[in-house]
């Protein structure tokens, strides 16, 4: 047998050959050949890794006063336009800038260990700055700072276990002070993670949180679309395809443009309604699986485009499936005219009518009920005599009710007044609940997580 050098014989061995207690998992071995020049690399991945967290590719980022900046703090509405991070006069070389309210996102795929940040109120940000941070880990709230304000130093989180976690989010929250410039800074964030690379490109996600497909041609512009029992989708813009209506006080504004589409297949069928325009109508699913609509536009007042909305008395219902694809039925006229009303299905089956413009009319700030084919005026309930909101027009549309447990509607805006309607019987009254936060959201929207808990 010629001569063999020692380690070139060790490299020939089968593996099958070897103690495995010779070859511990953390060992990383390098077996070559000096004399013949044959080498042999045998190797795994380190167990752990340190990544800087701005360094890596992340999902998206969202800032409320220009960009989120990398290794910088946030300066005007440009990218790049920043100054080096400095929290209290401590400068730091890496990490995010960012304007309250803010979001940081990244796919770790559940392969990181521990993450560490330090957090704190850039020095460039206007004397009265404030904010909160927030680290969540697939929707759990994993860290949470508390309120900084400019004069606090450098708070260090610690190192927070994120094992597992898939969606990682860097959340600044405002500190509600009513201030616009509170430059946040995340610096110094740390990942420690298993494998090579601990960011992933979201794919993973979408399960979750889903995603947006192609854009799809409609033959209305779905201003307003309802989900039939059918499974059917019935959407309507207003009198004209490519608008919300002819703005004209002369204009008829006597038809809608509607269609009934099979989302199976995206098939279209038009069924015009053939009465007041509905842009701006409420919508209340009944308890037979019809939908109710109520109110629509009715034209502009003082005679000129840009005159106050004309809501419309109208009402009525769209039967799916019946004769054929479906069809609409008259029912009877609110006694209030009204356009961007809130229509709310109560637990008796009755639907309450809130809210809407009609002009400068002040009708429409008293609710009707409709049961059993007939509209009641709930008299004892003059939202105009409790609201704090001015009588602007548009102040009155599209109000944010919710069906409470005990069978009354709680009432959570426009107006920062809060309350309690009670339409279950007679005129109907209000209750003052609470009053939200200084801020009349005109044209918001709210939704209901429980029974009891409205976001």
């Amino acid at each position: 047998m010629p001569y063999l050098p020692k380690r070139l014989v060790f490299a020939l061995i089968p593996w099958a050959l070897i103690p495995w207690t010779l070859c511990p998992s953390a060992l990383a071995l390098q077996i070559s050949s000096t004399s013949a020049g044959v080498g042999v690399a045998i190797g795994r991945a380190p167990l752990s890794a340190t990544y800087g967290l701005s360094s890596l590719p992340g999902l998206y980022t969202e800032g409320s006063r220009g960009p989120v900046e990398r290794d910088q703090s946030v300066g005007g509405f440009g990218m790049g336009d920043g100054s080096p991070l400095t929290i209290a006069g401590q400068a730091f070389d890496f990490g995010f800038g960012t304007c309250a309210p803010s979001v940081i996102a990244y796919d770790l795929g559940g392969r990181a260990v521990r993450f560490s940040v330090t957090v704190g109120i850039d020095e460039t940000a206007p004397a009265g700055g404030s904010a909160r941070f927030q680290v969540l880990g697939d929707g759990e709230v994993l860290y949470d700072s508390g309120l900084r304000r400019g004069t606090d130093p450098a708070l260090f989180s610690g190192r927070i276990d994120v094992r597992g976690v898939r969606e990682l989010l860097l959340v600044t929250l405002d500190g509600d002070d009513g201030y616009t410039a509170d430059y946040a800074d995340w610096v110094n964030p740390t990942l420690l993670s298993t494998g090579r690379f601990p960011t992933r490109d979201g794919r993973a996600l979408r399960r979750v949180r889903g995603e947006w497909g192609p854009v799809m041609p409609w033959p209305v512009q779905p201003i307003h679309a309802t989900l039939l029992p059918t499974g059917e989708i019935l959407s309507h813009a207003s009198a004209q395809v490519q608008g919300p209506g002819d703005p004209s006080p002369g204009a008829a504004h006597d038809i809608t443009r509607v269609d009934l589409s099979d989302p199976t297949a995206f098939s279209h069928t038009t069924l015009n309604h053939p009465s007041k325009e509905l842009y701006g109508a409420g919508h209340a699913r009944l308890a037979d699986g019809s939908l109710l609509e109520v109110g629509g536009f009715g034209g502009r007042s003082a005679g000129s485009a840009s005159g106050a909305p004309l809501g419309s008395a109208q009402s009525s219902r769209f039967a799916p499936g019946s004769p054929s694809s479906g069809e609409w039925i008259p029912t009877p006229s609110m006694k209030a005219a009204r356009w961007g009303a809130t229509a709310l299905t109560l637990g008796d089956g009755s639907v309450l009518a809130l809210g809407g413009s009609h002009g400068s009319a002040p009708g429409a700030l008293r609710p009707e009920a409709f049961l059993s084919g007939a509209w009641r005026t709930l008299t004892g309930v003059d939202l105009g005599s409790y609201l704090s909101v001015g009588d602007a027009p548009l102040d009155r549309t599209y109000p944010m009710a919710h069906v409470a447990p005990d069978g009354r509607v709680f009432w959570a805006g426009w107006d920062e007044r809060m309350g309690m309607i009670d339409a279950r019987s007679g005129l109907g009254s209000w209750e003052f609940e609470s009053n939200r936060e200084s801020i009349q959201r005109a044209w918001g929207t709210s939704t209901q997580l429980r029974p009891d808990t409205v976001l």
